[in-house]
């Protein structure tokens, strides 16, 4: 079932830009032909992080970078494996090891002021929630049969990104 979820991911992502009903090859097995399909489809997001504050700049200011926001994103992989012995009954002997790898991801947006304008400068998170099912066609000379049920999956925050949103508040007098 796992491998069947892989494969789909694999198919789904290649064919991803069409956002249509995507077809794999045919692979051949022994009694007949097979196919992965997949179905999907890509919904995009943007809303502002209401956890951050917004920056607001006034008629005066003017600059090359005037304020900035950060927002990081850590993941840590943990490897591990056991080995133990119980000899006769009374003594017991373990070996093992861990290895763990941290990933972190930090993104990261400037606020450029304008001379002249009053603006409020709200963060907006962008991304994607792919939503779709894979399932398994057969071929047996014309005929075509589809076996199993779908197997449905959902991957969010895909391509994700921050984004500034400039909102105009006043236009100052020279």
């Amino acid at each position: 079932m796992r491998i069947l979820f892989l494969i789909s991911l694999f198919i789904s992502y290649e064919l991803m830009a069409s956002e249509l009903v995507q077809t794999g090859p045919w692979l051949r097995s022994r009694r007949s032909d097979y196919r992965y399909v997949t179905t999907y489809k890509i919904h995009k997001i943007k809303r502002p992080l209401t956890s951050f504050p917004w920056i607001e700049e006034d008629c005066h200011d003017v600059g090359n970078r005037f304020a900035n926001w950060s927002k990081s994103m850590a993941y840590e992989i943990v490897y591990s494996g056991n080995v133990s012995f119980n000899l006769l009954g009374f003594l017991d002997l373990e070996f093992g090891k861990e290895k763990a790898k941290t990933i972190e991801f930090t993104f990261q947006r400037w606020v450029t002021p304008t001379l002249g304008l009053k603006a409020r400068h709200i963060l907006h998170e962008e991304f994607e929630i792919w939503e779709g099912e894979t399932l398994k066609e057969y071929q047996s000379g014309s005929d075509l049969i589809t076996k199993n049920k779908p197997t449905s999956f959902r991957l969010e925050k895909m391509n994700y990104g921050i984004s500034v949103v400039r909102e105009v508040l006043e236009v100052c007098p020279e």
